[in-house]
């Protein structure tokens, strides 16, 4: 629903896909899998504005967007505070602290009890964002 930051109430698909679906490693698990199992993932994925989406769509306007616009930095999840520091050097931020640590002014979440994806559910995320991946990996 947003939350930390925002609270937008569940769409009746959205609703339904979180009910269905316990965690993000069930969702990703049942992706691909015959029958109604897998189209009922499918139909989750979808439904949730943030994992509907394929990044590169981003890009789409813009052509070679790394030639066309080019990134001052690209600041990785994995690599947040480096990659963070390095952004605000370039574009000679004179404050780096005053990057908040405030987990609902950042929009940031506590996933300490969900469950890590499987195997298999990273193998199905890998297929499914195949083209982010691709990107990735010109980026």
């Amino acid at each position: 629903m947003g939350q930390p930051k925002n609270n937008v109430p569940w769409s009746a698909c959205e609703a339904r896909a979180f009910e269905q679906f316990a965690d993000a490693n069930d969702l990703a698990e049942a992706l691909f899998a015959p029958g109604q199992l897998g189209r009922d993932a499918t139909a989750a994925i979808l439904s949730i504005s943030h994992t509907s989406m394929n990044q590169v769509s981003w890009f789409e306007r813009w052509g070679h967007a790394l030639v066309v616009r080019p990134p001052v930095w690209i600041i990785r999840q994995e690599n947040y505070d480096a990659d963070m520091k390095e952004f605000l050097r370039r574009i000679d931020q004179l404050n780096p602290q005053a990057v908040s640590h405030n987990p609902t002014a950042r929009h940031a979440n506590d996933y300490s009890g969900v469950p890590d994806l499987s195997q298999a559910a990273i193998t199905n995320l890998q297929k499914w964002y195949c083209q982010d991946f691709a990107f990735y990996d010109l980026c």
